[in-house]
């Protein structure tokens, strides 16, 4: 799925602010918003699918406050996912985290044909299974201390052979289609001194969510300006929008 344009979602929150009589909202100001705005979705992403993971668990069906389920969830966060990515010894069992870490997804140990899921637990919870002759951790049934940027690994025997899945620090996308470490940024030329900013497509940086999450991109950043909208009014400006536009045509 294509990368969220950040022009689009630049046209319909101007449109939208100028509707709602807020005015124009500079384009040095749109790109803070855009940048905490994709963070932030990111975020309730990721906390939906931890809501549709315990529903899961209890057997309950998803509730309408998990939008389109499950799996509409991994795709909006499909373009942050990075799998089976190795995690770098520093010293005996300790790893560290990948610099780019915001969600785990899952952490595995492997001996090179087989590989065991490891359970992340809380110091209390570690201190409870390493004094545990009945629910030691093992090779097959490893446990992780996360602190600090670092996993500790237990049994202390496994000091290699350690991978992760995990949602990164969303970040850019160019309008070629290559992933950046650069935030998202609606770049734009003023041609005369008076002239209004002017779409450059070059050194526009798109985000990095999917095209699946425009319109919480831009509920989102209206919120930032005091605007409340729900999703399917955003979707009635962009359909009103491009009606206009076949009419034009016609």
């Amino acid at each position: 799925m294509a990368s969220a344009s950040i022009n689009t979602v630049y046209s319909l929150v101007q449109r939208i602010a100028n509707k709602e009589q807020r005015g124009f909202i500079s384009p040095s100001a749109f790109n803070q918003y855009a940048q905490h705005a994709q963070l932030e979705v990111t975020n309730e992403l990721l906390e939906e699918l931890k809501v549709s993971a315990n529903q899961r668990k209890r057997y309950l069906e998803e509730s309408d406050g998990v939008r389109g389920g499950r799996q509409a969830i991994i795709d909006e966060l499909a373009p942050l996912l990075k799998a089976s990515i190795p995690l770098v010894n520093i010293s005996s069992n300790n790893f560290s985290e990948p610099d780019d870490l915001l969600h785990i997804d899952d952490i595995f140990y492997g001996d090179g044909t087989n590989f065991w899921k490891a359970d992340i637990v809380n110091p209390a919870r570690a201190n409870h299974y390493l004094n545990s002759e009945l629910s030691a951790p093992s090779e097959q049934y490893p446990i992780v201390l996360q602190a600090n940027g670092i996993f500790s690994v237990f049994p202390s025997t496994i000091t290699s052979g350690m991978s992760i899945n995990y949602y990164k620090i969303p970040q850019g996308v160019t309008t070629a289609g290559a992933k950046t470490t650069q935030q998202p940024t609606w770049a734009y030329s003023t041609p005369g001194s008076s002239s209004s900013p002017v779409y450059n497509a070059t050194n526009t940086i798109d985000f990095e969510l999917s095209s699946a999450s425009t319109n919480r991109l831009v509920v989102k950043i209206l919120s930032y300006i005091g605007i409340s909208l729900r999703e399917q009014e955003v979707q009635a400006y962009a359909a009103y929008k491009e009606k206009r536009i076949t009419d034009d045509v016609q």
